[in-house]
């Protein structure tokens, strides 16, 4: 009984915070732990009570103004662009190149639009190897919540919405997808008259 109503007060507690949190974020707040590159994290108290938003680190603010510009505009895919910023001696936050990930997040991200988002990483709990295993995959558009945030913007609406409408338009490469023939039912053999077959094994024609 004492446990049930241990667990019921934690449950209660974590709901208490959570719905703090979502208020502070309507608010137009950031919550999150690590700013998004191109900002810092900065408190600021209201009436005694504890706030943060962000402010723009303007050498990194540059950086993601040349991300969207030659994504939207260079045409340039997220790994190229990665390439690029690793060429010119440009370091991200927390690692020490760039990846097509980190390019790919900041296209994405609305926090460039002066918003704030919530409930973009839900905690998801799985059982492996009969161990709880904790992960916050991303959430899709339609199932988090986005606010004004207190903060400036980066990015133009405009060219925000050109990027997301190029990513629509880009049909991501599936791997480990066996090769097609591309010549099935036009080449034949001159002499048996079967059809060319490709053996990916090693690479020829046959």
């Amino acid at each position: 009984r004492e446990l049930k109503r241990g667990n019921e007060y934690l449950e209660y507690a974590k709901k208490i915070m959570s719905n703090g949190k979502e208020t502070a974020v309507k608010k137009g707040n950031f919550i999150a732990t690590f700013p998004p590159y191109g900002y810092r994290k900065i408190h600021y108290k209201v009436d005694k009570e504890k706030c943060s938003t962000l402010e723009i680190v303007e050498s990194e603010a540059n950086v993601v103004k040349m991300i969207f510009d030659l994504y939207v505009y260079e045409d340039m895919g997220f790994g190229e662009i990665a390439n690029r910023l690793n060429e010119l001696g440009f370091k991200p936050a927390r690692t020490d190149l760039w990846k097509k990930g980190s390019i790919q997040d900041i296209i994405s991200n609305e926090a460039y639009l002066g918003k704030v988002r919530w409930k973009y990483r839900k905690t998801v709990k799985s059982i492996e190897d009969q161990q709880v295993k904790k992960t916050n995959p991303r959430s899709k558009v339609e199932d988090y919540l986005l606010f004004d945030g207190l903060h400036p913007a980066i990015i133009s609406q405009e060219i925000f919405d050109l990027a997301q409408a190029k990513r629509g338009k880009n049909v991501p490469i599936r791997k480990n997808m066996s090769i097609v023939n591309p010549f099935a039912g036009i080449l034949f053999c001159a002499k048996c008259g079967k059809t060319i077959k490709y053996k990916a094994e090693h690479g020829k024609y046959k």
